[in-house]
């Protein structure tokens, strides 16, 4: 049985999540003594973690996450922070809960995942935002390989120039060679990272080319259920 004091902080943590009222999360957190109390749930086993998701305040889920709390805890229906994030239609908070490290395969008592809850919402921006988050994050980290190859690049030229400055009877001789060495592998990486980001930039502009095309299915499907009715069939009416 929780004390007054736990059961004061549990539900004051719960109140300023469902808020997002940072500060308050901050200043609960701060002062909380029973830190398992962050993954409390209520009578629908709902976290401050859910409950910070559906406010739709990335830096209050973000907070919450860094402080221990389980980032896919499940509420009564199965659903997970980022569930609701999507059936709220957060795209930012779905956003930072990916960056965090959310398992987005995760399926709820229905058997939905994340995606699936966006789809049968039509909430097109967090669906869009889940499926560019594995791409941007694949192209990212190419990016960042092709960056530490051209730092090392630098790198080599400067111990190059070091090594001349040190003994000028090496100039003729080494750089002819190891200069033209480093020179072609910098430009090499250069354009590697210009490929990269252009291929970066063809995935995004795919993405959003398919969900131009969801939602003009979506509208298409939208208007066979509700026809207008045509101009001859309102004459006829009348007459």
């Amino acid at each position: 049985m929780l004390s007054a004091r736990s059961q004061f902080d549990s539900e004051a943590l719960a109140e300023a999540a469902r808020n997002g009222d940072l500060k308050k999360v901050e200043k609960i957190l701060d002062g909380m003594g029973n830190f398992t109390l962050i993954n409390r749930g209520n009578e629908y086993g709902q976290t401050p973690l859910h409950k910070a998701a559906i406010s739709g305040k990335p830096d209050v889920v973000s907070v919450l996450v860094q402080s221990g709390a389980s980032i896919d805890a499940k509420d009564a229906f199965g659903s997970t922070p980022l569930h609701v994030a999507c059936q709220f239609n957060r795209p930012h908070v779905v956003h930072v809960l990916l960056e965090l490290g959310a398992n987005d395969t995760i399926t709820d008592s229905f058997g939905a995942t994340p995606l699936q809850r966006c789809k049968d919402l039509n909430n097109l921006e967090c669906e869009r935002a889940l499926l560019r988050f594995p791409i941007i994050k694949e192209m990212s980290k190419r990016i960042d390989k092709v960056e530490a190859d051209l730092e090392s690049a630098d790198l080599d030229m400067l111990f190059l120039s070091e090594q001349i400055k040190s003994d000028p009877a090496l100039m003729d001789k080494a750089l002819a060679k190891y200069k033209k060495i480093a020179l072609d592998k910098h430009t090499k990486m250069q354009e590697k990272k210009r490929i990269l980001r252009e291929q970066q930039m063809a995935l995004k502009r795919q993405q959003e080319e398919r969900i131009k095309a969801l939602s003009t299915n979506n509208l298409a499907f939208k208007a066979d259920e509700n026809p207008q009715p045509s101009k001859n069939s309102t004459k006829t009416n009348k007459e």
